[in-house]
C-alpha cells in the first residue's frame, strides 16, 4: 500500500510538470511572436491641407476617432478649418475622414452644395466595417433638403456615392421627426443604425 501511494503521488507530480511544460509553451511562442512584430509607426490624423498650411498639424482641437475593420480609415471629429479646402464654416465641430493610404481627408459633415460644413456643429462619428457610411449627429440645417426640425438629428454619409441622408425622419419619411435624435450606432455592414431620440414621431 505504501509503494502504491507513493507511486501514485510520484504519478500525479509526473502529470503536473507535463501540464506545466504545456503552459509554458505557448507563453514561450507568444512572446517570440510578439518580439518578432515591427513597431507600429505613429500618425498624425488631423493633418492641415498643404495648400492651406504646409508641414502643420490642424489649427484647432480633434477629437473621438474611431477607425474602419481594416485600419484604414479614420473618422474623427474636429474644430479646425485647415484640414481641407472646403470647410468655410469657422470653428464650428465638423466630422472628417482620413484615408492612412492616400494621406486624402474628406468634408463628412458637408453641406449640400458641398462647399463648406454645414451651419451647425456635428459630432459622434461612427464608421462601418468596410469604411464606406459614416454616421454621424449634427444640429446643422443644410445638410440634406428636408431637415426642418432646428435641432440635432443622425445622417449617414456614403462616401463612395457622396451623398448624405437624414436618418432621424419622421414616420411617413417626408422631413426631420419634431425631436432631437442622438448617439448613432451602426452595425458592421452599415445597413442598420441605432440612434436615441425624444421625437414622438419616429414609428
Amino acid at each position: 500500500m505504501t509503494a502504491h501511494r507513493n507511486d501514485s503521488r510520484s504519478h500525479r507530480w509526473r502529470r503536473a510538470g507535463r501540464t506545466k511544460t504545456l503552459r509554458a509553451f505557448p507563453a514561450m511562442v507568444l512572446l517570440i511572436l510578439l518580439t518578432r512584430q515591427a513597431p507600429a509607426a505613429v500618425q498624425v490624423i488631423s493633418r492641415a491641407t498643404p495648400s492651406l498650411t504646409p508641414a502643420s498639424s490642424a489649427s484647432s482641437d480633434s477629437f473621438t476617432p474611431v477607425l474602419s475593420v481594416d485600419g484604414r480609415l479614420v473618422a474623427f471629429v474636429s474644430q479646425a478649418n485647415n484640414l481641407v479646402t472646403n470647410d468655410h464654416n469657422g470653428v464650428v465641430f465638423d466630422v472628417f475622414v482620413r484615408d492612412l493610404q492616400t494621406g486624402a481627408t474628406t468634408l463628412v459633415s458637408v453641406n449640400q452644395a458641398g462647399d463648406s460644413g454645414g451651419d451647425g456643429p456635428s459630432n459622434f462619428p461612427t464608421i462601418s466595417g468596410n469604411g464606406r457610411f459614416v454616421a454621424f449627429e449634427s444640429r446643422a440645417v443644410n445638410l440634406v433638403t428636408n431637415d426642418f426640425n432646428g435641432t440635432s438629428d443622425v445622417y449617414v454619409r456614403d462616401l463612395t456615392a457622396a451623398t448624405t441622408a437624414l436618418v432621424s425622419l419622421n414616420r411617413i419619411g417626408t422631413q426631420s421627426a419634431s425631436g432631437s435624435s442622438v448617439n448613432p450606432a451602426m452595425t458592421p455592414d452599415g445597413r442598420f443604425v441605432f440612434f436615441e431620440s425624444t421625437a414622438p414621431d419616429l414609428v
